[in-house]
Parts: C-alpha cells; sequence; structure tokens
C-alpha cells in the first residue's frame, strides 16, 4: 500500500486502453473518492486534466488530491472505453509527518563520515574533532536532509502511550463489542512492532499479539482487548511500539557526504570544502566571477554538494511518482 503524508497533493493518476491494448482516451471517467472519515467526494473528466500533449493520445488523467485526513483513503475509478464500462479501486495510506519533531536518530554514524576520508591530512583533522563536536555535525546533517526531503525520514522512532479504545476494527466472526484489533499508528507509520504491551497492571507474553499491516495492534491469544480503559491509568492499556521510515541508502549516503564536508570546516586549516560561501564577486582583466551563496542553494532545496544534490533530486522524484491504475476491459495489462 502507498504511504504518504498529510498536507501532500497526492496525483491521483489512472491510464486507460482498450481491448486491443493500445492507449486510449476514455469518452468519461468518474473517480469516488472516500477519506477515512466525511463524506465521499466524486470527480470526473472535466476536474482532471491530462499529461499527455496532442497529437499522443491522451490515455492518461490524473486528478491532484489534497490529503487531509490521517488513514486509509479509497479510490475507485469508472470510465468509458469505447462504449465499454471499466472500473478498478485502489487505496492508500495517509499519516502525519508532523507528529515527529524531528528526526529519532541520526541517519549515519561518525564511522561513515571517516568512510569517505582518502587522505592522512584529512583523516587526522577528523580524528581531531571532539566527539561532541562529532555528534553536532551528524545531528545538523541528519536536521538538513530530513527537512529538505519533506520530513519523510525520522528514522525508527520508539514511543509509549496509552491505547486508544475508539481506534478499533473488529475482524471475522468477533461479535459485537467483542474486538482484537486496535489502530497503533495514531498517524505515525508504519508501525514495526510493539513489546510491552500493559492491561490492568500484567505484561503480557509476547506470544498474545502481533502487529498486522504495519498498524493494528492484533490478539492472538484468543482474548480480547479491554472495551474501556482509564487513560489516567498508565498501567489500565498501555503498549510501547516503534515506528517510523528508514531514509534509502541513496540518503543515508548523501548525509554521511553533507556530514562529512561539515566536519571539515569545523576542522578548519587547510582542507578543502566543498559547501559553497556566502556570494562574492571576483573580476580579473576585465571578466567578473561569481560565487553563489550557499543560502540560494538551500531556497531551492538543495546544499550546493553535487552528490547530495542528486540524492535529494531522487528522493523528490520518486515521492512524485505514484502507481498508476491500470483500467482494461481485458483486465489486467
Amino acid at each position: 500500500m502507498q504511504i504518504v503524508d498529510v498536507g501532500e497533493t497526492w496525483p491521483v493518476l489512472t491510464a486507460w486502453w482498450n481491448a486491443e491494448r493500445e492507449d486510449t482516451e476514455p469518452s468519461a471517467i468518474t473517480l469516488t473518492i472516500t477519506p477515512p472519515t466525511g463524506a465521499t467526494v466524486t470527480k470526473t473528466k472535466v476536474d482532471m486534466t491530462s499529461p499527455d500533449t496532442p497529437p499522443a493520445v491522451q490515455s492518461r488523467w490524473e486528478y491532484p488530491l489534497a490529503v487531509t485526513e490521517v488513514g486509509v483513503w479509497r479510490v475507485q475509478a469508472v470510465a468509458t472505453v469505447d462504449g465499454a464500462t471499466v472500473s478498478q479501486g485502489f487505496m492508500f495510506l495517509a499519516g502525519d509527518a508532523s507528529l515527529s519533531g524531528g528526526p529519532c536518530s541520526p541517519w549515519v554514524t561518525w564511522a561513515d563520515v571517516e568512510a569517505l576520508c582518502t587522505d592522512t591530512t584529512t583523516s587526522t583533522a577528523l580524528a581531531a574533532l571532539p566527539n561532541a563536536t562529532r555528534e553536532h555535525v551528524l545531528d545538523v546533517a541528519t536536521w538538513v536532509l530530513y527537512s529538505l526531503t519533506g520530513r519523510r525520514y525520522p528514522g525508527v522512532c520508539e514511543t509509549t502511550r496509552q491505547v486508544c479504545r475508539t481506534c478499533v476494527t473488529c475482524r471475522g466472526t468477533c461479535g459485537c463489542g467483542v474486538r482484537d484489533e486496535i489502530d497503533l499508528s495514531g498517524g505515525r507509520f508504519p508501525v514495526h512492532g510493539a513489546w510491552s504491551v500493559i492491561v490492568d497492571g500484567v505484561t503480557l507474553d509476547d506470544s498474545a499479539y502481533t502487529v498486522r499491516g504495519r498498524r493494528y495492534l492484533t490478539r492472538i491469544d484468543g482474548q480480547s482487548w479491554p472495551s474501556y480503559a482509564d487513560l489516567t491509568d498508565p498501567d489500565a492499556f498501555q503498549v510501547s511500539f516503534a515506528y517510523g521510515r528508514v531514509p534509502p541508502v541513496g540518503l543515508r549516503n548523501a548525509a554521511a557526504v553533507f556530514a562529512f564536508e561539515l566536519a571539515k570546516k569545523c576542522a578548519g586549516g587547510t582542507l578543502r570544502c566543498a559547501i559553497p560561501e556566502r556570494v562574492t564577486s571576483i573580476t580579473r582583466e576585465g571578466v567578473t566571477y561569481t560565487v553563489i551563496d550557499s543560502q540560494r542553494f538551500l531556497d531551492e532545496g538543495r546544499t550546493g554538494i553535487y552528490t547530495v544534490d542528486l540524492a535529494l533530486a531522487a528522493a523528490k522524484a520518486g515521492r512524485a511518482e505514484v502507481r498508476p491504475g491500470g483500467y482494461s476491459p481485458m483486465g489486467s495489462r
């Protein structure tokens, strides 16, 4: 399931073709969008735009959906293709990146930074930096890239909280009023695992529960979660769990490179740093050279370091990609 953040505009992209599997422009499209709560919204082809430019066939149509709520969103697309009605549905999960006040831990270690040293002079200079400076460099590099990537990768975070009794689902034939699953996420996606589950002052054995669908705490010992709990009593119904997204390898490498350049600035001396300086103009023999201010790079969502900005651009391109909906009278294409 696709995971996006509240506050994003998510392009709902649909692609259409005929029975011969040739790209075809549908004569009509209807999108039925069901948010986690609230009323269903219906959009038609006039509300959508096509990224295909004539004379190419306009077989792809998309609608910019503003994601405003935490939870599971459902989209049903129905179109008329060569007189036939074609439909298919899909869903995505919306979390809230703002619930995390920042990255839970640095994306990289100091060993990752030292691994980038290619000469003795640099290695010696960085080895002389005090531990406090090293930690500061790692924190700053992580925070900057975390912010420039839309606060999507806080890493694996841990929290302990009392459980909300209203956030429940019923599985199978559990019966009225008896529920064995509870939504842990509260906007914190995905949930990786839970431990130290306390019910009425008793810590449950690990074999009594599991995490399903990266979201639900599921009772698997034949018992059910309590229907009511005193949220002022930490021993009434409390769960410790881990959640969050780990940055992909490209961004972790970018964080190491950025921290490496920051460390060289801290070390000073004759070390050459790739981070651009403030704007300066130098005129020699009638020719003016301009060095761009590093703040301009940050305003544009970049750092001025080629390998770091390459990773940032790739992350943003990947974020813009959505899973296209394939709709055809012949089934899956």
